[in-house]
C-alpha cells in the first residue's frame, strides 16, 4: 500500500486503544483502593494463633470442597464426654488438588486426628494444617508459618 505525503500517523494515546488502556488502569487502581483492605483482612494471618498448634481427634461431620477455602466440620468428644464441634478452614481446592487432595479425601463419618491453629478469639474455629486419616496416612493441608519451638 502506498502512503501519500499528506497522511499522518495516529499515535496510540489518541486512539480508542489508548483510551481503553487508560480506563482499565484507572479502574484497576480504583478497585485496589476500594477492595484492598477487605482482601487483606480476609487473608490476614493475625486471626490465628500461630504460636499454638492444637491437635484433636474427632469425626468428620462435613467436608466442603468450595472456593475460596475448603472447610471441615469436626465433632470431638472432651474428657468429660461432652461433644463439641470445630470448624476448620483449609486452603483452596486448587491449592489442595495440586497436593493430592480431592473432594473425597475426607468423608462424613471418618475418624481423624487434626492439627490446626486455633483462632485468637477463643472460638471453636481454626486453620487446618494436617490430618491423620483412618488408614494411618498423613494429609497436609497447610504449613504453620510460625511453628512452635521444638519442631
Amino acid at each position: 500500500m502506498r502512503r501519500d505525503k499528506g497522511m499522518t500517523r495516529i499515535s496510540c494515546k489518541n486512539s480508542i486503544h489508548g483510551q481503553i488502556r487508560t480506563g482499565t488502569r484507572a479502574l484497576l487502581c480504583f478497585g485496589s483502593l476500594v477492595f484492598g483492605e477487605a482482601l487483606y483482612s480476609h487473608h490476614a494471618p493475625f486471626i490465628y494463633d500461630t504460636e499454638t498448634e492444637r491437635v484433636v481427634s474427632g469425626i468428620v461431620k462435613s467436608f466442603e470442597w468450595i472456593q475460596p477455602h475448603a472447610w471441615v466440620e469436626l465433632e470431638t468428644k472432651g474428657p468429660d464426654g461432652e461433644l463439641s464441634t470445630w470448624l476448620l478452614e483449609g486452603m483452596s481446592p486448587l491449592y489442595l488438588g495440586r497436593r493430592g487432595w480431592n473432594r473425597y479425601s475426607l468423608n462424613v463419618g471418618d475418624a481423624i486426628e487434626v492439627a490446626f491453629l486455633p483462632r485468637r478469639d477463643g472460638s471453636r474455629e481454626g486453620m487446618f494444617l494436617r490430618a491423620t486419616l483412618p488408614d494411618g496416612s498423613l494429609k497436609v493441608m497447610a504449613v504453620n508459618p510460625n511453628p512452635p519451638s521444638g519442631e
